[in-house]
């Protein structure tokens, strides 16, 4: 219901800054940046408040200042206002992302992990398709109001998780003690396996994730294929994540963990090289590529973040999330500002090897990782393990 809710709003919040509050494209942009700015800060800060006050804590509160903050875009009427609105907007939503990663991965099993993230990682996206849907029917159905309409729907959704989570009981934050020994204290730089899995997640994002709403579209209008089609490519992506949701769970479970994230990894090289080949395939060829896309996507995303918080010891699943979310936000901004320029310099096709080197990159930082993950990290938890406790141990096989 939440992600309904922010599938509702996001993709039209450039228009409405624009046309809703009459602001020009130059404070828009400057506006959006301040966004992103936010959601560096609420990603970490909201990871280290997970540690210190709990998860639960952490996540009504950032549930109810995200609602707070999506009502507050509809007061923006000047410039200043907007930058601290958005600045607020994008760290509370920030905040939010990384204590529901952690709150999943607290409640979850190792054993469960993988299939908990998965089965969030579909609902999102199922949920920002519906949102979109639903916008399009209240813009159409509420012209005058139909923003505001929005905005409304969207706090609501949070309402309305905040209500499920008030539901759960936890044992408490992590002591005093807890936090400042030597294990927990560590730098996260300094656990190897950490930094790796975030050197392959920054490519993965980068040349992988989100290009798929950015050098794809600039590919197919190089190539003369319809504007129509685009819809067709996401559907057809989102049906391939849904379908192969439960083959590529099983998969999870049957194999190293590493070797899993090869085959993702794969997968997405091989979208971005059958690109290459469409004009001469057809439109069928880029389909396809889409649902190739889609499989990579679902092999990776729920297996890097059950790794997270698998390597992640008593006292910093909240850090350990921070910091996984800052570097996806960061993978997001840099592959999407890179290939714009890119686009301003050289054509498409050719951004589509530059996103092949990104991916070998991605590739190579995860052997790196293997080297160094502990062999029960790297296998799948046993089925078995349904009750057992998170794992505590650090990410590291020199540690």
């Amino acid at each position: 219901m939440s992600s309904l809710g922010s599938g509702a709003t996001f993709p039209y919040l450039f228009l409405y800054l624009q046309q809703g509050r009459g602001f020009s494209s130059t404070v828009v942009g400057l506006l959006l940046t301040t966004r992103a700015v936010g959601t560096f800060l609420g990603s970490w800060v909201g990871g280290r408040m997970v540690d210190r006050c709990g998860v639960r804590r952490v996540t009504l509160l950032s549930l109810t200042t995200a609602a707070a903050s999506t009502l507050t875009l509809l007061a923006v009427s000047d410039a200043a206002t907007g930058v601290v609105v958005l600045m607020f907007y994008g760290l509370t939503s920030a905040a939010l992302g990384t204590a529901l990663n952690t709150l999943l991965g607290t409640v979850a099993s190792p054993s469960e992990r993988p299939r908990v993230y998965s089965l969030r990682y579909v609902l999102g996206n199922v949920g920002g398709i519906g949102g979109a849907v639903l916008a399009s029917l209240m813009l159409t159905v509420f012209p005058v109001h139909g923003y505001s309409v929005l905005y409304m729907v969207d706090a609501a959704s949070f309402g309305a998780l905040a209500v499920i989570v008030w539901r759960y009981k936890e044992s408490g934050p992590a002591t005093d003690k807890e936090l400042h020994t030597p294990q927990v204290g560590r730098s996260l730089l300094g656990d190897k396996p950490m930094r790796w899995l975030c050197f392959s997640l920054f490519f993965v994002v980068a040349a992988g994730y989100c290009q798929l709403g950015v050098a794809v579209p600039s590919f197919m209008s190089e190539e003369g294929l319809p504007d129509s089609l685009i819809g067709w490519t996401v559907a057809a992506n989102m049906i391939t994540v849904i379908l192969v949701q439960t083959p590529a769970r099983k998969i999870s479970s049957r194999f190293r963990r590493t070797t899993v994230m090869f085959w993702g990894i794969a997968a997405m090289l091989a979208t971005w090289l059958l690109m290459c080949v469409v004009p001469a395939a057809g439109t069928s060829a880029l389909l396809v590529a889409c649902c190739i896309f889609g499989i990579g996507e679902i092999l990776l995303a729920p297996l890097m973040v059950a790794l997270v918080n698998d390597m992640a010891s008593a006292g910093t699943h909240g850090r350990y999330n921070g910091a996984y979310s800052t570097v996806w936000n960061a993978g997001w901004i840099a592959g999407t500002g890179g290939t714009g320029l890119l686009l301003a310099i050289c054509a498409p096709r050719s951004i589509m090897l530059v996103l092949v080197c990104g991916l070998a990159l991605a590739a190579l930082a995860v052997r790196q990782m293997r080297n160094h993950l502990a062999p029960s990290l790297d296998r799948p938890a046993p089925l078995d393990s349904s009750n057992a406790p998170s794992v505590a141990e650090p990410g590291r096989r020199d540690a």
